[in-house]
């Protein structure tokens, strides 16, 4: 009976999610924890020990298949620096180990708005005030770059634009 009720239970939460949990909290962390399993399969292919290399980058390249069309999110761990990233549409983080993912795409004004707030000069100072932003977008496509370091670069729709709160 524990077995029964346990399973129609597990059914339960996969299909709609726990109680009590907003509807679109499971899809920001769904597409949050898609991004930590591409980055994963990226550290295992850029670190591969001798002939696993190819293994993982087919395993990177089926995830990414696998996620086209489907909303990423990452970590909040980019800056965005005037004009290069604004202007280009280019977004890079800027911290040692996360320069392995870069985002093409065209940010939505009004989530570059909610960020910079009423100040526009504060887009130029954002460099050197170490503000850090987390992007999420749809994943429309992607290219995969071998060479020293290996790169990942995303194109995305819909990209918005979230300061990370301080502390976190």
């Amino acid at each position: 009976m524990k077995r029964v009720l346990l399973v129609i239970l597990i059914g339960i939460f996969t299909v709609t999610g726990p109680p009590g949990i907003p509807e679109g909290v499971s899809e920001v962390a769904g597409a949050s924890e898609s991004f930590r399993k591409i980055e994963d399969l990226y550290i295992r292919w850029n670190r591969g020990w001798f002939g696993s290399g190819h293994y993982y980058e087919r395993k990177l390249h089926a995830a990414l298949l696998e996620y086209l069309g489907l909303p990423l999110e990452t970590g909040g761990d980019y800056l965005l620096i005037y004009p290069e990233t604004v202007e280009q549409n280019v977004y890079v983080c800027r911290l040692n180990f996360g320069g392995w993912c870069i985002i093409r795409g065209e940010l939505a004004a009004d989530s570059l708005k909610a960020v910079t707030g009423d100040k526009p000069g504060a887009l130029r100072s954002w460099w050197r005030s170490g503000r850090m932003c987390s992007l999420s977008g749809t994943l429309k496509r992607f290219s995969l770059e071998r060479g020293n370091p290996a790169r990942v670069t995303l194109y995305m729709d819909g990209l918005t634009i979230r300061e990370r709160a301080q502390g976190k």
